[in-house]
């Protein structure tokens, strides 16, 4: 068992039966007890689905020496008993009923049992089939045709099956069994059609059993074109223009509008799912979830009938073009979510290793170029409703019983993230657009293909740009994009492109070339360097540099053994002091007091119950600044140094965002850097001193390097660095709680210093 599986079950004490249906061993174990004769002699998860702390339900492939079977089992709670005794209760005479494990509360079905879809049994019973069908069929043709033959295609428990049926007459049909709330919808979608022909061709129905019969439509699914290794994407773009003209031509008759808010209200409740799964999410989820839900209810765009669930599996590929299969969840609604959501599996299937990236890319832009045939393409709708179907899509992994579910779903969440910035970015292009003309082509692959090409030396025409992530963007200040090339070897390569909207920032862009030159490279024997600077667009305002693999340094500080940790990051920080490179800018106490006045002037007005308290804290730290000793001489500094500026890849410690770098007090960045620690163990760990051993050896070390007792200077520098956390505190409302601690820890670090 794998241990995200144990951890869920730790959370779950409620669910008893919980650590065996997600245990493959003990669920073999169980169904041979409960069977013993039927020579069963393996089973596999492959589907789930959880209520926390009500059920859970897993659908299992079952081998047995007499063939194979699909059974599911139903995990309760102690609040079931009723259920429980509901299905004891059955009439034991029947050859095939449920088995319940009281002690465990768990509740067994064998196929075709299934607690909702009462009718299973009597669709694979040749004999009520045919007796069943007779009465569905609108035909008497069909009618009097015999089955041949049954396959299950496709089966949800407790939710839909689809089965294909081959007829006496040469006949092939789709047969699908819905609960009833799903049947209403999908019996709607039925009578759809485009330029005045039948989507599907409906054969009989049954309002009482919830069933439906279309004929079988001929044709390769388009995922079959994952497989192909010519990466034909020709019926991507075909798939693109035939959504395009489905949007178009749709009539709205008898179509149900999709609610926003009910949207919204599952999306709420699917967020909940994943942190319930993964609680590590919760703190960055809980801001991404509500961004996404105000954009979307700001949201204005062009509406038209949508399929509603659209990705590659509803899409075939037929000898007349392209066909749509499933319209259970047809609807009125914003055409981008159709695409968006189509491009949210191929991203998700990237993730799980189905695709390729180069695919991912080709299919994606074959799709939206082939809808542009039809009308025009909003990218920055696109870009949300990417960002809503990785949210909706996140579970998946779970739910298919994937391996190393955990880090797959943070991988969905990690690229939702991504989207978002980037509808953020496009949403925000006319302020960006005004000040920065060029900025349109850095975000288009043809034109960032070409400004990387004539920017970055070493790319040549068989180097091909991939995709464009917006990692960050700040509104009127700077953005962050990742540029991901395939080289003409097969290898990838993610460069990070840095723009400043207002100007090209030429400061940061030879301070990196001035470090990197300076012994800051691969070839440093200390293994410090800078990530390499690979060129400029001064029209684009932006330069490039390699990104580079790594961890940030935080856990591996705070860990037990992080006192190699400390000792690297006192050496990194003393090369960079060291360095002697020629920077211009400088950097004094009064340039920190001043800035620390501002901030704190803010978050008094946002606290004006802790405004006497900021005030007496600014008060001493303008004191003891003014006390300080003037540094024998100025060094070049960070200016921003804490934990996430330095990557740690093996023997490899990178430095990072050297933006404010300027000559200053090398005691600034100490400080600085201590703070943060402190500060993220306080939020992290309820704790500000468990790192304190890696924090002393960081400072001895650093004063062995530099033959210098700075304690003093460092000591009102990190009470500064602290009083500047409560002003971030307020600025980032997830930190919002943490603020009254800070301020407590500011007040003990004064009444000790002046002790």
């Amino acid at each position: 068992m794998q241990q995200e599986d144990l951890s869920l079950i730790a959370q779950e004490p409620e669910i008893v039966g919980l650590r065996i249906v997600l245990n493959e061993t003990e669920m073999l174990r169980l169904l041979q007890k409960q069977l013993p004769n039927a020579g069963i002699c393996s089973v596999k998860k492959t589907y789930l689905r959880f209520k926390p702390r009500t059920n859970c339900i897993v659908r299992y492939h079952v081998e047995s020496q007499y063939g194979s079977n699909q059974w599911y089992v139903k995990a309760y709670t102690d609040k079931d008993q009723d259920k429980l005794n509901r299905i004891e209760s059955t009439d034991k005479t029947k050859s095939n009923t449920p088995f319940v494990i009281r002690e465990h509360l768990l509740i067994l079905y064998p196929f075709p049992l299934d607690d909702k879809l009462k009718l299973l049994p009597r669709l694979f019973e040749p004999f009520a089939l045919q007796a069943l069908l007779k009465r569905v069929f609108y035909s008497p043709t069909f009618a009097s045709s015999q089955v041949s033959s049954i396959e299950l295609l496709q089966y949800k428990p407790e939710r839909r099956l689809v089965a294909k049926l081959r007829m006496s007459s040469g006949e092939t049909l789709v047969l699908k069994a819905y609960t009833k709330q799903r049947y209403h919808l999908a019996n709607l979608s039925r009578r759809h059609k485009l330029n005045s022909q039948k989507l599907l061709d409906t054969v009989g129905r049954s309002n009482k059993h919830h069933l439906l019969l279309h004929r079988w439509i001929e044709g390769e699914n388009l995922t079959h074109y994952y497989h192909l290794q010519d990466n034909n994407s020709q019926p991507f773009y075909d798939c693109g223009r035939y959504l395009g003209m489905f949007h178009l031509h749709s009539k709205t008759k008898q179509i149900v509008t999709k609610d926003t808010d009910e949207f919204v209200h599952d999306l709420k409740r699917c967020a909940s799912g994943i942190v319930h799964l993964v609680p590590e999410l919760e703190s960055s989820l809980a801001p991404l979830v509500t961004q996404l839900l105000t954009e979307l209810k700001l949201h204005k765009s062009v509406k038209s009938v949508i399929h509603g669930d659209f990705y590659a599996k509803q899409v075939l590929v037929t000898s007349s073009g392209i066909r749509l299969i499933d319209f259970d969840d047809v609807c009125y609604w914003f055409s981008g979510y159709d695409l968006g959501l189509f491009i949210a599996h191929l991203e998700r299937d990237r993730i799980l290793g189905t695709l390729s990236t180069n695919q991912t890319q080709e299919y994606q832009e074959a799709l939206l170029n082939g809808y542009r045939e039809q009308q025009d393409v909003d990218q920055s709708e696109i870009e949300l409703f990417i960002a809503i179907g990785l949210l909706q899509l996140s579970h998946h992994p779970f739910r298919n019983a994937l391996p190393k579910w955990k880090a797959s779903i943070c991988q969905l969440i990690k690229r939702c993230k991504q989207h978002l910035s980037n509808y953020q970015l496009l949403t925000h292009c006319d302020e960006l657009f005004q000040t920065l003309p060029a900025a349109s082509e850095l975000l288009a692959i043809p034109s960032a293909e070409q400004i990387l090409r004539d920017s970055v030396a070493h790319l040549t025409h068989e180097d091909h740009l991939m995709s464009i992530d917006v990692v960050r963007h700040k509104p009127t200040k700077r953005a962050l994009i990742e540029y991901t090339f395939s080289r003409d070897d097969g290898e990838q390569q993610s460069i990070l492109g840095k723009v400043k909207i207002k100007h090209f920032d030429k400061h940061a862009w030879q301070i990196n070339c001035a470090l990197h030159q300076a012994n800051f490279n691969q070839d440093s024997c200390d293994e410090i360097m800078v990530p390499t600077p690979l060129g400029k667009s001064r029209e684009h305002h932006i330069w490039f540099q390699n990104k580079v693999a790594g961890q940030v340094s935080l856990e591996k500080f705070c860990h037990s053994d992080g006192i190699d940790v400390a000792e690297r990051a006192a050496q990194a920080l003393y090369k960079l002091h060291s360095s002697g490179i020629k920077i211009e800018r400088t950097h004094t106490i009064n340039h920190e007091i001043d800035l620390l006045e501002r901030y704190l002037t803010q978050a008094g007005s946002s606290l004006p119950s802790r405004r006497t308290d900021i005030g007496n804290i600014l008060e001493y730290c303008q004191l003891t600044a003014s006390n300080l000793p003037t540094p024998a001489s100025l060094m070049v500094i960070h200016r921003d140094f804490y934990h996430d500026q330095l990557l740690i890849d093996n023997n490899r410690l990178y430095l990072l965002d050297l933006d404010l770098c300027c000559n200053g007090d090398p005691a600034l960045d100490i400080g600085n850097f201590i703070a943060h620690i402190e500060e993220q163990c306080l939020r992290c760990f309820n704790k500000r001193d468990y790192a304190q051993k890696q924090i002393d050896r960081f400072i001895e070390h650093y004063q062995q390097l530099a033959g210098d007792d700075l304690r003093q200077c460092i000591e009102t520098y990190t009470l500064l660095s602290w009083a500047r956390h409560i002003f971030i505190s307020q600025r980032i409302s997830e930190r919002n709680q943490w603020t009254e601690q800070i301020i407590q820890v500011c007040k003990d670090k004064i009444r000790q210093n002046i002790k």
